[in-house]
């Protein structure tokens, strides 16, 4: 449970650095990918498949990195090792 705990205080700290660009482009990943999944049930949206997979990707490709791989110095601190 305290690995857990330490996770989540980890995530919260890094929440707490995006801008409001970056909460943006989350809302626009998940948006894209609930188009994704909607585009298997609608011919309409299939020929727009390829922008949206795009629009997804490079949207969690970019929050992963701010989130995890940013500020490598973050990972060597004592507390958070598990």
């Amino acid at each position: 449970m305290n690995k857990i705990r330490r996770f989540v205080d980890f995530l919260m700290d890094k929440v707490s650095e995006l801008s409001i660009l970056d909460f943006a482009l989350m809302k626009m990943a998940l948006i894209s990918f609930g188009v994704i999944i909607g585009a298997f049930f609608s011919k309409f949206f299939r020929k727009f498949q390829a922008i949206f997979w795009f629009f997804a990707i490079f949207s969690y490709i970019y929050l992963i990195y701010k989130i995890f791989f940013r500020d490598k110095n973050y990972f060597s601190r004592s507390s958070l090792r598990i």
